[in-house]
């Protein structure tokens, strides 16, 4: 059963869907999924969110940063073909009663049980391993990898770069970063600190923590949470990302109660 905080959030957001308010509607849903992560209701909303709100000419359509936030991850179909990386969400994840589909983005094998992408079908539109029929609007998904650094339900107080090279780091390359991969950054206003190193260590992540508890010993009390992850830009240079959480709720419901079937994410 729903609380009267997670109902008047999922109703604002199909009304912003109403005025073609894409952005804003998946905001309000990815609220709901930072308490409960798998409430079926909010899950079904941000699925049918994300596949009409990539595509349609609306007021405010979705960002690339939204559609990439890790609280979608689970919601979308990834192609299983060698070396593919494409990734899409499933009509079947929203829809309640049978869908056809005429021009699918990918489908799921029914006898192998794996996902592929329209790129790999083969030229009669069936599985490219066992020749199999494809559902083209499968009702599970087998998700994504991790398009951005991790989000907690806790507020962002830290966050501390560290980039390969040598010389400072200028606020237009920290923006377009952390736009890209940690965009919480822009909602907590946490400190931010930039570094850079050359040549780039072996053990990048541990150099960064290092850095991190120099400046901050306090990071590492019970208070706090510290998360790490590491990558490569678009140009292909290294970096690392480390932010600190604290460990308190971001988002309450108010209305919670123990005996509601639900369990909050904290």
């Amino acid at each position: 059963m729903m609380t009267s905080w997670t109902r008047k959030l999922l109703d604002d957001a199909n009304d912003l869907i109403a005025a073609g308010r894409w952005r804003a509607a998946l905001g309000c849903t990815l609220t709901v999924l930072s308490v409960y992560p798998n409430l079926d209701t909010a899950l079904r909303l941000a699925a049918s969110t994300v596949y009409f709100g990539t595509r349609a000419e609306v007021a405010e359509p979705l960002t690339d940063e939204g559609i990439r936030d890790p609280r979608l991850d689970s919601l979308f179909c990834t192609c299983q073909a060698a070396g593919c990386t494409y990734s899409w969400v499933s009509a079947g994840l929203f829809m309640t009663s049978d869908v056809t589909v005429t021009n699918p983005r990918g489908g799921h094998c029914e006898r192998c049980d794996r996902y592929f992408c329209r790129h790999h079908f083969t030229p009669h539109g069936t599985c490219p391993r066992c020749d199999g029929d494809l559902d083209y609007a499968p009702r599970v998904s087998n998700g994504r990898p991790a398009m951005q650094t991790v989000r907690l339900n806790q507020p962002l107080v830290h966050v501390q770069v560290m980039r390969e090279g040598t010389g400072r780091i200028s606020p237009d390359y920290m923006k377009e970063l952390l736009s890209s991969i940690a965009p919480d950054v822009f909602e907590d206003s946490p400190t931010i600190r930039g570094t850079t190193i050359y040549p780039w260590p072996d053990d990048c992540q541990g150099m960064a923590m290092a850095g991190v508890v120099l400046d901050h010993e306090e990071y590492l009390g019970d208070t706090y949470d510290m998360r790490v992850a590491d990558g490569r830009d678009r140009a292909g240079t290294h970096w690392v990302l480390v932010k600190i959480f604290a460990r308190m709720p971001k988002y309450v419901d108010p209305d919670f109660s123990p005996d509601s079937g639900e369990s909050q994410r904290s």
